[in-house]
């Protein structure tokens, strides 16, 4: 759904993370500090809390349009003024730089940070800013039987935008260093565009190679990775859903 698949984007933006820490360094030891509805009791700030204020689709003759648009609100929470702004400008950032397939599937077209505020709490004693996001986005996520699936092109005629599941790269994992070992693998499908690929490695974004840095190439449907990015023994890879 599309709010597992923005809170997967901010918990593996370092922007982000700089600022909330992670469940090993927050205070709370516990929360990765996005939440949806309400803080829970007890957690720690700097905090996000994530809320649809609507959520909209089409009905049409082919039964429901994929295409929707929704209005998120983030608040971020701070015990300081300066501190609550700065994650929400940064959250904006994030958010209105992205456009492409989330990790659970989601196709985002476009979000928009349209109207925020503050405000101020004094029991307990925090700062909020509130940031309303209206997204564009195509529910194809939801059409998944876990076997890949198809939606029509934006051109129309009979074109289609094909989306592979999630898998594992084809592959030995021997390196002992991010700098040895093997560094090829493959996957089922040649992605289309090479950006749709999500690839992860132990929960983290690996980044496509641009020319100038990156954590892996792209040849067809072979990823070759790239020193230090080479997996160890121990280590987990994984594609998200992605286009073909």
């Amino acid at each position: 759904m599309l709010h597992e698949g923005l809170e997967y984007l901010l918990l593996n933006a370092p922007a982000i993370t700089a600022i909330l820490g992670t469940p090993a360094t927050r205070p709370d030891q516990k929360t990765t500090g996005i939440f949806p509805g309400m803080i829970p009791k007890g957690s720690s700030l700097p905090a996000i809390v994530y809320t649809y204020i609507h959520n909209q689709s089409l009905m049409t003759l082919d039964g429901p349009d994929p295409y929707h648009e929704a209005r998120l609100q983030f608040s971020c929470y701070a015990k300081k003024y300066n501190d609550a702004r700065s994650l929400a400008r940064t959250l904006a950032q994030i958010l209105e730089d992205f456009t492409g397939m989330l990790i659970e599937g989601t196709v985002v077209f476009n979000m928009q940070a349209v109207t925020d505020m503050d405000a101020f709490q004094e029991a307990p004693f925090l700062f909020s800013t509130p940031i309303d996001v209206l997204i564009q986005y195509s529910d194809v996520s939801t059409t998944s039987q876990g076997s890949g699936w198809s939606v029509p092109s934006s051109g129309g005629g009979s074109d289609m935008l094909n989306f592979a599941p999630p898998e594992v790269p084809s592959g030995t994992i021997n390196g002992t260093n991010g700098s040895d070992g093997n560094a090829l693998f493959t996957i089922s499908h040649t992605p289309n565009p090479s950006s749709s690929l999500p690839l992860f490695k132990n929960g983290l974004r690996m980044m496509l190679w641009d020319g100038t840095d990156g954590d892996y190439t792209l040849s067809g449907n072979r990823i070759t990775y790239l020193a230090p990015a080479i997996p160890v023994t121990g280590d987990t890879h994984t594609t998200g859903e992605y286009r073909y």
